[in-house]
């Protein structure tokens, strides 16, 4: 169904005319929404969540530092990007995705990475985020 403004004229006869017409957001493919957190846009409500939650875990102590989009090498051309790479104060550091879907893909390239650099926490809601290291 063609998209109309309350003036009743179509989204398509505006363009026709040379008139910009706004663009609706495009939906993600599994239904994540962006969101901010401390100027920094997160692919997911639940990421941000994470964010925040970090933060607060390095004001408590839990957490001595951590960084958002690590990057890893999975070799062949292939990279896999997390969602946050966590020093805790106690233990070794971990690598934390958010998921709330596991494609096929993600599963191909968790097997790859866990070869390569070991464990993969995969958190679907924030209170399984982890709050010591390994």
């Amino acid at each position: 169904m063609p998209r109309s403004f309350a003036s009743g004229v179509s989204a398509e006869a505006l363009a026709r005319a040379g008139v910009e017409v706004p663009q609706e957001p495009k939906r993600s493919k599994y239904g994540n929404v962006r969101a901010e957190y401390a100027g920094r846009i997160y692919a997911s409500k639940l990421e941000a969540r994470m964010a925040e939650h970090l933060d607060l875990m390095k004001l408590g102590g839990l957490v001595l530092d951590w960084t958002p989009q690590p990057v890893f090498d999975l070799g062949a051309g292939v990279s896999y990007i997390a969602d946050f790479h966590v020093t805790y104060a106690k233990g070794q550091p971990r690598v934390i995705d958010s998921k709330g879907v596991l494609t096929d893909v993600f599963r191909l390239k968790r097997k790859f990475f866990e070869h390569l650099y070991g464990p993969l926490d995969v958190v679907t809601r924030v209170e399984e985020l982890p709050t010591e290291g390994r």
